[in-house]
């Protein structure tokens, strides 16, 4: 059951622009990767993006670099930290975008390293 007035055009792997809450409960605008479409009203599981590497967790945390084959196609400025660990969910029309795309290898790779991560 798709909402009245939101857009149906994003997708799993879709680089979006949001409103994400920080740790201090600020807002911040920033990019985030659409993970999943959670039915039945298609709200968007995203997780953030940043630039800074400084709370790096390697079982979670996956580096795209500006050398990686799909950065150019993600619409990202420079190497950024897709951070599983940080989550949210959102109804379409409160997201900005895409401005890109990651490759479904990544995708699927992020997808299974959460779920890996939620059931050990």
């Amino acid at each position: 059951m798709q909402r009245p007035g939101i857009p149906s055009d994003l997708k799993p792997g879709d680089v979006v622009f949001t409103n994400f809450p920080q740790a201090d409960m600020e807002i911040k605008v920033r990019p985030a990767i659409v993970l999943k479409i959670i039915p039945p009203f298609n709200d968007l599981l995203v997780c953030a993006i940043t630039s800074r590497f400084r709370n790096h967790h390697p079982l979670l945390d996956d580096i795209i670099a500006s050398n990686d084959d799909d950065f150019a196609s993600s619409g990202l400025q420079k190497d950024s930290m897709i951070r599983l660990g940080s989550l949210i969910t959102y109804e379409r029309g409160r997201v900005q975008g895409p401005m890109g795309h990651i490759s479904e290898g990544r995708l699927a790779q992020l997808q299974h390293r959460l779920a890996s991560f939620l059931t050990e």
